[in-house]
């Protein structure tokens, strides 16, 4: 009997199938069989999240060894390790073009990181304490991260400037999301709430409260 699983992701063009358990190991499988193709190998400490690149060619996460990775969702293997924050990874997430992967950090900052040598391309330096996720948006153009200070920002992806700071959760907020079309962000909270931003203005036009008291993941259809 393995470890329990503690995420569940499909593929963009759905033929597979990412599960991560407890246990740190990451595992591919057939979504049409449920077949097992294969296991996340190659990476130096176990796998704590995945998602894949648009085209489902490659996949990227956190390790627990305060490193991301990116692997071939072919063979599973290792094929980049992207090295340099002080403390634990959080998430990581490409780019729509999978040229490259932000990465957020419990050293209170975002990575920025070259896909196809792993090389770090800058680190967005502003949040007061760990960062809890961040991503790109769907023009791949601005980055959107969420922090235990109790904020989210928005970044240029070049040169990395902060655009915005959303203020307005009473306690940590967890993870922070674009519209499908860019207009709008999403974030969510330890302070029960679900808020929808702006993104011209950086206002909020929506609170959402929900029926318990943390939430952690919100998504817009």
């Amino acid at each position: 009997q393995g470890a329990q699983v503690q995420s569940a992701t499909f593929s963009h063009d759905g033929s597979m199938l990412l599960t991560v358990s407890l246990d740190g190991e990451g595992k591919l499988w057939c979504a049409e069989s449920g077949r097992l193709w294969c296991e996340l190998c190659g990476q130096p400490g176990g796998v704590l999240c995945g998602e894949f690149s648009a085209d489902s060619k490659w996949i990227t996460g956190a390790s627990d060894d305060c490193t991301a990775i990116v692997w071939s969702a072919e063979t599973g293997h290792c094929s980049k390790i992207l090295a340099g924050h002080d403390d634990d990874v959080k998430s990581a997430a490409f780019s729509p073009d999978a040229s490259m992967v932000v990465t957020a950090s419990c050293d209170g900052t975002a990575g920025l990181w070259m896909a196809a040598d792993g090389s770090r391309i800058r680190s967005l330096v502003g949040h007061d304490d760990v960062v809890k996720s961040a991503m790109f948006s769907y023009d791949g153009l601005r980055i959107i991260t969420a922090s235990m200070d109790g904020t989210a920002r928005v970044w240029n992806v070049d040169p990395g400037d902060c655009l915005q700071v959303l203020q307005g959760h009473a306690k940590a907020v967890n993870s922070a999301a674009f519209s499908p079309d860019d207009q709008l962000y999403l974030t969510t909270s330890f302070d029960g709430t679900v808020r929808v931003w702006e993104a011209e203005t950086g206002e909020c036009n929506l609170v959402l409260h929900a029926d318990n008291k943390v939430v952690n993941t919100a998504q817009f259809s």
